[in-house]
C-alpha cells in the first residue's frame, strides 16, 4: 500500500516534472554518454580542478536560482508550475538563465573531471541545445505573456542597446566573456585532432615559403590592440553590445567550420634566431603538429576590431585598421601559421556575419515571394500546382543521396521507404488534420512512422529484390535519416507557397522580421485571418535548421560514425528544432496540452527516442562510404513525378475524398 502511494506521489505533477529534470534527464545524458565513448574521435580532455570548479560552479548557480525562486518568485523552478513573481536580482541579475547556464557548467564540468570526450564534445552541446530549446520553445514566450519580458539585463548578458556609458566594470565583464568564448571556440576546435587525413590549407603555393621571423611581431600585436580597443572604445552599452554580437557571431561560425569542414596546417619547422622567433615557437607550444586553422581566428579578430573602429569611433581609425588586419593577415601566412585559404575563409565568416542584417532581409523577401507564388495549370479537370518542382527535387535528391550512403544494393530497399514514407505521411494527415476544408494534407510524423515500417518491410522483400546481396536494415535506416533533413530542407519550399506549416503573428516591434502572406490560393489566406498579417516564417526557420542538421549528419557519415549514433542524433536534432519551430507556427487546427502543442510532444518524444536507439548494441555497426550511383538517377526522378503527383497535382473540380488538395 505504502509503495503504491509513493508511486502515486511520483507521478504527480510537481514531483513528476521535479524527477524528469533532476533524475531521468541527468541519467539519459549519462547513457548517451556511455554509448558515444568508444566511437570518439576527438581527443578527452582530462582536468580534474577545472572540471571540479565547473561542477561547483554550475551547482551553486542552480542551487541559488532555485532558492531565489522560492522566496523571490514565491514558487518553484519548474516551468509547468511557474512562479507568480518574476525575479530579476542575484543570480537572476548575473547571467541569464542561470539554471540552465548551471546545469550546462556541470555537464562540462563532469566531462572534464572524468576525462569523458563524448561528455564533453556531445553530450554538453545537446544539454546546451536542449537548454535553448526550452527557452526559445517555451519559457520566453510564456514569460513575454505573463510579465511583458522575457529576461532581465544581467551582467553577464549583452549589453541594453542604448547610448549610456558602459562602466569599466562592464567593459571588463564583456572582455572576459569575448575572451572566454573565444578561447572554447578556438581550443574547442584546434586541439581536437579532427584534421587526421585532412587536406592541407596551403593551396596557393605557400606551402614551400620558409617562416619569417620578421612577422612574428605584426602577428602577436593582435594579443595587445584588441584588449585595449575593447577597455577603451567600447565606451557605451551599444558599442560593447555590437562587439559581443559580432565576436559570439563570428567565432560561433568559425567553430562550426573548424568542425565540419576541417584544413590541416602543418607547423612548419625551423630554427629560432631573433626574439620573435622564440616568441613564435611560445605561441604555437600548445598547439598539435597538424591543427586546424580554416577560418583564421587571427583575421577574424583583426577585421572584427578595424570593422568596429571604422564603423563605431571614426573613419581614419577604421581605415588604419583595416591597413593593420591587411598586414595581420600576411603575418598570418608569412609566420607558417595559416594558409591563404584560411585568411579566405575568415573574410567569407567576417562578411556575412557582418551583413547577417541584409543577408535575412534577403532571406525574408524571398521566402514572402515564394509564399505569394502560388500558381496552376490546368488540363482539363487536372491540375499542376507550381510547388511540384520542389516536391520533385526533394523526392530525387533523397533517393539519390539515400543510395549514395546505404550503397546500389539499397536501391530498392530505398524506393520501399520512401513509398511507405509517403502513404504514412498522408494516413497521419488524414487521421490528425483531415477535415472538409483540408482534403489532402500530408504529415511530417506520419511519413517518419510510414518511414520506419518502411525499413522493416524492405527488410523482409530485400532477399526478393537483390537475392544474395548482403542487407542490414541499419544501414539503411541510418541512410534514411542523414538524407531526411536534406528532402525536408528541399520540401519547406512548397510549404512556403503552399502556406501550410505557417506561423502566427510577429509582434509589431518586429513586423520587419515577419513575412506577408496575400495570395488567395495560400492556406494562410483560405483557412485563417492572417492575410496581409506579417507572421513567422516558419518554413524558413525549418529549412535553417534542417540544412544544419543535414550538414553535422552527413559530416559524422564520412567520420565513420556507426549508423545507431546517426539514427539517433537525427531523432534528437529533429525534436529539439521541432520544439522550437511548433511554438512559432500558428496553423488553426494543431491542438494544445499543457501548454505545449500536439507536434511539441511529439518533439520531446523524438528527443527521448535518440538515447533508446543509442543504446541498441546490433545498431553500432559501421556505415559505407559514401558513393553516389549513376544508376539511382533514373529510379529517383520516377520516385520524384510520384511524390510530385500526390503532393502538388489534383483535380479541383471533383469533391471525391483525397481528389482535391487545400482549394
Amino acid at each position: 500500500m505504502r509503495m503504491i502511494q509513493f508511486f502515486k506521489k511520483l507521478l504527480s505533477g510537481r514531483c513528476f516534472y521535479a524527477f524528469v529534470f533532476c533524475v531521468f534527464i541527468p541519467c539519459l545524458l549519462w547513457s548517451g554518454a556511455r554509448a558515444w565513448e568508444p566511437f570518439m574521435k576527438l581527443e578527452p580532455i582530462h582536468s580534474t580542478a577545472a572540471g571540479m570548479t565547473a561542477v561547483l560552479a554550475g551547482a551553486i548557480l542552480m542551487g541559488g536560482s532555485m532558492m531565489a525562486l522560492k522566496k523571490q518568485g514565491g514558487g518553484l523552478p519548474m516551468n509547468a508550475f511557474p512562479p507568480p513573481r518574476f525575479v530579476s536580482s542575484g543570480f537572476y541579475g548575473l547571467v541569464p538563465h542561470p539554471i540552465y547556464v548551471g546545469f550546462c557548467l556541470a555537464c562540462a564540468g563532469i566531462s572534464l573531471w572524468t576525462g569523458s570526450a563524448a561528455g564533453l564534445y556531445v553530450m554538453t552541446p545537446l544539454a546546451v541545445m536542449g537548454c535553448l530549446a526550452i527557452v526559445w520553445g517555451y519559457e520566453r514566450l510564456d514569460l513575454i505573456r505573463r510579465f511583458g519580458t522575457s529576461a532581465p539585463p544581467t551582467l553577464a548578458g549583452l549589453p541594453p542597446n542604448t547610448d549610456e556609458p558602459a562602466g569599466w566594470h562592464r567593459r571588463c565583464t564583456g572582455l572576459v566573456l569575448i575572451g572566454a568564448f573565444w578561447a572554447a571556440a578556438y581550443y574547442g576546435g584546434a586541439l581536437t585532432r579532427v584534421t587526421e587525413g585532412a587536406p592541407d590549407c596551403r593551396v596557393f603555393g605557400e606551402s614551400g615559403n620558409v617562416v619569417s621571423e620578421s612577422a612574428v611581431w605584426v602577428y602577436q600585436s593582435i594579443y595587445i590592440i584588441v584588449p585595449l580597443v575593447l577597455l577603451f572604445f567600447s565606451n557605451t552599452c551599444r558599442r560593447l553590445r555590437r562587439m559581443e554580437v559580432m565576436v559570439y557571431g563570428c567565432f560561433g561560425l568559425g567553430l562550426f567550420l573548424f568542425l565540419m569542414i576541417p584544413f590541416s596546417c602543418p607547423l612548419k619547422e625551423f630554427q629560432p634566431e631573433t626574439l620573435a622567433g622564440h616568441a613564435l615557437l611560445l605561441d604555437r607550444r600548445e598547439l598539435p603538429d597538424c591543427c586546424v586553422a580554416f577560418p583564421s581566428f587571427h583575421v577574424l579578430w583583426a577585421l572584427i576590431t578595424a570593422f568596429f573602429l571604422w564603423r563605431d569611433v571614426s573613419r581614419p581609425a577604421g581605415i588604419a585598421a583595416f591597413f593593420w588586419a591587411a598586414a595581420l593577415a600576411w603575418s598570418c601566412v608569412a609566420t607558417g601559421m595559416h594558409g591563404w585559404l584560411d585568411v579566405l575563409g575568415a573574410l567569407g565568416v567576417f562578411l556575412l556575419v557582418a551583413g547577417y542584417r541584409r543577408t535575412a532581409a534577403f532571406l525574408l523577401k524571398l521566402a514572402e515571394r515564394l509564399a505569394n507564388s502560388w500558381t496552376s495549370w490546368r488540363f482539363g479537370p487536372y491540375r499542376i500546382i507550381n510547388h511540384a518542382v520542389y516536391v520533385f527535387l526533394a523526392a530525387f535528391f533523397g533517393y539519390v543521396l539515400s543510395t549514395a550512403l546505404a550503397g546500389e544494393a539499397y536501391g530498392g530497399a530505398v524506393a520501399v521507404v520512401a513509398l511507405c514514407s509517403l502513404a504514412g505521411a498522408g494516413l497521419w494527415a488524414q487521421i490528425v488534420e483531415g477535415s472538409s476544408r483540408l482534403l489532402r494534407p500530408f504529415g511530417y510524423y506520419g511519413s517518419v512512422l510510414g518511414g520506419l515500417a518502411g525499413v522493416a518491410l524492405a527488410a523482409v522483400l530485400q532477399p526478393l529484390m537483390s537475392p544474395g546481396v548482403p542487407f542490414n536494415g541499419w544501414v539503411l535506416f541510418g541512410a534514411m535519416a542523414v538524407s531526411s533533413p536534406w528532402v525536408q530542407a528541399i520540401g519547406r519550399l512548397r510549404c512556403l507557397v503552399q502556406g501550410c506549416c505557417h506561423g502566427h503573428p510577429v509582434s509589431p516591434e518586429h513586423a520587419p522580421w515577419g513575412i506577408v502572406h496575400e495570395n488567395p490560393a495560400s492556406r494562410v489566406c483560405r483557412l485563417t485571418e492572417w492575410r496581409g498579417i506579417p507572421l513567422h516564417p516558419t518554413p524558413l526557420y525549418s529549412i535553417g535548421f534542417n540544412l544544419l542538421s543535414g550538414w553535422i549528419l552527413v559530416r559524422l557519415w564520412y567520420g565513420g560514425m556507426p549508423a545507431g549514433l546517426l539514427i539517433g542524433l537525427y531523432f534528437m536534432l529533429s525534436g529539439l528544432s521541432r520544439f522550437v519551430e511548433e511554438a512559432y507556427r500558428g496553423e488553426p487546427q494543431t491542438l494544445r496540452h499543457a501548454g505545449l502543442s500536439d507536434y511539441q510532444w511529439l518533439s520531446i518524444g523524438f528527443a527521448v527516442l535518440a538515447f533508446v536507439f543509442w543504446n541498441i548494441p546490433s545498431s553500432m555497426i559501421p556505415v559505407p562510404a559514401p558513393e553516389w550511383q549513376v544508376s539511382s538517377l533514373l529510379p529517383g526522378v520516377l520516385l520524384g513525378f510520384l511524390y510530385a503527383f500526390c503532393m502538388s497535382t489534383d483535380f479541383p473540380d471533383s469533391n471525391k475524398r483525397f481528389a482535391r488538395l487545400t482549394s
